[in-house]
């Protein structure tokens, strides 16, 4: 006979636990403070996709790809002028994938933080957080993927006037060790980070960042000294953030140097600019041009020449299809991308987005002669709708299209595409606050 009482204690024990730590930690914090806010949200995302050619292009023979995934998300936060806590708690995954019956539950903790503020200008934030700087280029939350993005860290944080500098340290581990710290990289993709960022506004309309970052990946065993081998790449690179009146313009140049986690030489680098441009209080112009560097096919150089944007939110810069840095880009030749689109308001309620993107290759292409290929690699176009059903609710889709070159089929590894590649997808939100209070201590 099965064991009922096993099989619900495994199954929500997980957020029963987060549910009992929300009720215990804020009443001996509310005696602490004189001013405190504490709400609870939960959010419910599920979203169907239709998959044909999305990432990667589709061979003939191959059937479209559709599903359902969802993210089950509950989460709170409890403000005060010392002491901030954020936790958050998370289902994520495709429908069906789970049985009507199970012995263990999918839940997951996404955040699990603490601030804590010496006075007006310092603060600590340490334990698991998003990470979000500079438009999300290198350091971003990626809220469109199922289960978002989240790092394990301490930051450190100094605000004052118009100077802002953030301190990040993280070390990893699989798990605890006596001797030796052993990390394979199933959990974060680096062994240990650090980085800094600052910022300093210029003057109203114009502000400029610098962020320098070191990522450690263990890449082998020293068979002599017998320990792990550190690989150890830096990124560097400035912002420059410009916003008066209708016009928004953004430049971006970065640097990465060292070694990648095969051991390889880094000389990698990335450059940007764009600009936004309200022609009325509902439509806005955009226009942009990314250069990332890449590595020529044919070229036996042990140097990586590929910039590799790391852990920003990418799939809102190189076309909405995922073709570049959303995991496995095959053949890294890099990609210059030149993109132009508009979006309009039509309602409070609806609006939308469409967006042209032209991608080449920075590296050079091969053929299969060994001969250069043009360095084209097609257009996408992307189309996305957004509709306020109600407060907290929203409807969003899109469908997108590749017109992929020759070019791109070597990129890629495909040698047999279908001639229609695209994509669609449709995700209602439900996110709400649920509960929501404020109190003063006397």
């Amino acid at each position: 006979m099965t064991n009922i009482y096993s099989y619900h204690s495994n199954k929500i024990a997980p957020l029963a636990l987060f549910l009992l730590a929300l009720v215990f930690f804020v009443p001996p914090l509310r005696a602490q403070e004189k001013t405190q806010k504490f709400d609870v949200g939960i959010q419910i995302r599920p979203r169907a996709e239709f998959r044909n050619g999305q990432g990667t292009l589709i061979a003939e023979g191959q059937n479209p790809a559709f599903y359902i995934n969802n993210r089950s998300r509950i989460k709170a936060s409890y403000i005060s002028k010392k002491v901030s806590l954020g936790i958050a708690g998370q289902s994520v995954g495709v429908w069906g994938q789970q049985p009507q019956s199970e012995l263990q539950g999918g839940f997951m903790l996404n955040e699990a933080w603490a601030k804590l503020s010496l006075n007006d200008y310092w603060s600590f934030v340490i334990g698991r957080q998003a990470l979000i700087y500079d438009a999300e280029r290198i350091l971003g939350g990626l809220d469109w993927h199922v289960s978002g993005r989240y790092h394990d860290l301490l930051l450190t944080k100094f605000e004052k006037n118009k100077f802002k500098g953030h301190i990040g340290l993280a070390y990893n581990a699989n798990s605890e060790t006596k001797t030796q710290t052993y990390f394979y990289t199933t959990g974060q993709p680096y062994q240990h980070m650090e980085f800094g960022w600052f910022s300093y506004q210029l003057s109203e309309p114009l502000k400029i960042t610098a962020l320098i970052m070191n990522t450690g990946f263990q890449s082998g065993i020293d068979t002599v000294q017998n320990t792990w081998k550190i690989s150890n790449m830096q990124t560097l690179g400035a912002n420059l953030f410009y916003e008066k009146s209708k016009l928004k313009m953004h430049g971006l140049f970065y640097f990465q140097t060292g070694l990648n986690q095969s051991e390889n030489s880094v000389e990698a680098y990335m450059a940007s600019l764009s600009a936004n441009y309200k022609i009325t209080k509902k439509t806005a112009l955009f226009a942009g041009l990314d250069y990332l560097s890449g590595n020529n096919m044919k070229n036996n150089s042990s140097t990586e020449n590929a910039f590799a944007p790391l852990y920003g939110t990418n799939h809102g810069y190189y076309g909405y299809m995922d073709y570049f840095y959303v995991g496995n880009y095959a053949s890294n030749v890099g990609l210059i991308d030149i993109y132009a689109g508009f979006s309009h308001i039509f309602t409070d309620k609806y609006s939308m987005r469409v967006g042209l993107h032209g991608f080449n290759s920075a590296a050079q292409i091969v053929n299969e002669k060994g001969q250069n290929a043009s360095r084209m690699l097609g257009t996408e176009i992307d189309i996305s709708f957004n509709y306020k059903l109600m407060t907290g609710v929203t409807l969003v889709g899109g469908y997108s299209q590749l017109f992929a070159t020759e070019s791109m089929n070597l990129a890629k590894e495909v040698s047999n595409p279908k001639s229609l590649q695209n994509w669609a997808w449709l995700m209602l939100n439900v996110d709400l606050i649920v509960f929501k209070t404020s109190f003063t201590n006397p």
